[in-house]
């Protein structure tokens, strides 16, 4: 009885890795198509991207202004630190 489970359990696992493996094949293929390729991009990854971009964005400018600010800062000091020198 016990071997009759097993085998059982066994077949079922075979046919579900196989099924797995089949469906995960199909979908590939159906990704490597250049017309599923332009809908994706066109209809997930473009959209998502701008989205991103326009949250993003603010943030960005801020970052970049704050780094100007830093060097500014720097180059500041560093005349300041000049100028002291030579008094």
């Amino acid at each position: 009885m016990c071997v009759n489970k097993f085998k059982f359990f066994s077949n079922n696992l075979l046919m579900l890795q196989k099924l797995t493996s089949d469906i995960l094949y199909k979908c590939i293929q159906e990704l490597k198509k250049e017309e599923n390729k332009v809908k994706i991009n066109e209809n997930i990854v473009d959209p998502v991207i701008s989205n991103l971009t326009s949250r993003l964005y603010p943030y960005i400018v801020i970052l970049f202004i704050m780094y100007i600010l830093v060097i500014i800062l720097v180059i500041s000091i560093l005349i300041i630190i000049i100028l002291n020198k030579k008094k």
